[in-house]
């Protein structure tokens, strides 16, 4: 089945697209094939990082993964990073608004990066070598973040680094949503109380997950969370970073302290209420909810011009394709740069009740795209033929 170029009409940024909920099933329904209704694939970590406190600046990370790009990939390198990068790094922060997270030329600071970009599958460490995976070439390549001046973080910055939190850490942000949506204001009331509703949490995957696997590996996570021995003192770690994750995601009304008063800004309740009260995450979900997160964190302004499925398309292989001799990419990559670049399209997608591929085959003025959809969205692709001139 084809689709003509001439049917991939322009979208117009309506009034009041952005204001569009996305739910799972309509992101099943319109986005078959690139999204499925299984549970997300949570590695050991069971949908809850472990984190050191001083890892909570997702613009340190950017930095990190740049380095590894510029070609210091040797531990011995990127512990001993430039003085003056360093500081060039810290006044980019501090200019933004933080006065937390800084790299510096500590040793343990830089590892405790190191350790969460692993942890996020940003980077795998060989030894004492340290190499970009599939993920971090994608934020470097395609998202094109400076990662020598990462602040502020741009919109698909922000967007890929939701998606990849939420892919890898769905309970512990969940937790720190029910906490933040029940009223506890300080980070502190939040940490007493982390345990015991992150517990709860694990609780109900395991109970309700209709996937052999996810609830084990929620039942084993509950297990280790149990046995902390000091239990606010390990939570200060997780709760601290995780709040300044989201507070660099543009999620609460004000950077975390000792003596704010937190809260999640107005118009991220309504999804934040829906992660909270999803308890066995799909795919679907996660797309659901990272839709309704960049519409609201993406400005109308940095659109400038209507859109469609061949120019998104062409731009997509543009920055994902890394072999020009096979013109390929996976459909969950093509989804994600949709998600970074395209959000008006998918919410005009959305209103209209359009599915986003309505045929295998999109032909378009210069190319002809062949969608391939697997039993997994992970192991869908598209391939990109030339078309013959006439």
């Amino acid at each position: 089945m084809t689709t003509d170029s001439t049917s991939q009409k322009n979208f117009p940024l309506e009034t009041g697209v952005a204001s569009v909920n996305v739910t799972a099933r309509i992101a099943t329904e319109l986005f078959t094939g690139f999204v499925s209704q299984s549970p997300i694939w949570f590695d050991n970590n069971s949908g809850v990082l472990s984190v050191n406190t001083q890892s909570r600046r997702l613009g340190c990370i950017i930095y990190i993964l740049g380095q590894v790009a510029r070609g210091r990939k040797v531990e011995s390198l990127l512990l001993s990073p430039s003085t003056e990068e360093l500081a060039e790094l810290k006044k980019n922060i501090n200019s933004n608004g933080f006065d937390s997270g800084q790299l510096t030329s500590k040793a343990s600071s830089v590892k405790h990066y190191l350790d969460i970009a692993i942890a996020l599958h940003f980077l795998v460490r060989q030894g004492s070598v340290f190499n970009l995976t599939g993920r971090g070439l994608y934020l470097l390549q395609a998202v094109r973040p400076d990662a020598a001046h990462p602040y502020p973080l741009t919109g698909p910055s922000k967007t890929f680094f939701f998606h990849s939190l939420l892919a890898t850490d769905y309970f512990g942000l969940s937790t720190i949503a029910r906490l933040l949506l029940n009223g506890n204001r300080r980070p502190i009331s939040i940490q007493r109380e982390y345990q015991k509703e992150l517990l709860y949490v694990l609780g109900g995957a395991a109970s309700s997950s209709t996937s052999t696997r996810l609830a084990s590996l929620a039942k084993d996570r509950m297990i280790s969370i149990r046995n902390w021995k000091r239990p606010e003192s390990y939570a200060e770690h997780l709760v601290s970073a995780k709040l300044h994750w989201l507070a660099d995601l543009g999620i609460l009304e004000s950077v975390p302290s000792a003596n704010t008063n937190l809260a999640a800004k107005k118009e991220h309740r309504d999804w934040l209420e829906d992660l909270t009260n999803t308890t066995t995450p799909t795919d679907s979900h996660l797309l659901a909810f990272t839709l309704n997160y960049c519409s609201t964190i993406q400005k109308r302004e940095m659109f400038l011009t209507a859109d469609n499925i061949c120019s998104a398309l062409d731009e997509a292989f543009k920055w994902l394709v890394r072999e020009p001799t096979l013109a390929k990419i996976r459909c969950s990559d093509f989804l994600l740069f949709l998600l970074c670049f395209h959000t008006p399209l998918l919410l005009c997608l959305v209103k209209n009740k359009q599915k986003l591929i309505q045929a295998t085959t999109v032909e378009c003025h210069h190319h002809r795209y062949q969608i391939h959809f697997a039993s997994r969205p992970t192991q869908s692709f598209i391939i990109r033929h030339g078309k013959k001139s006439s």
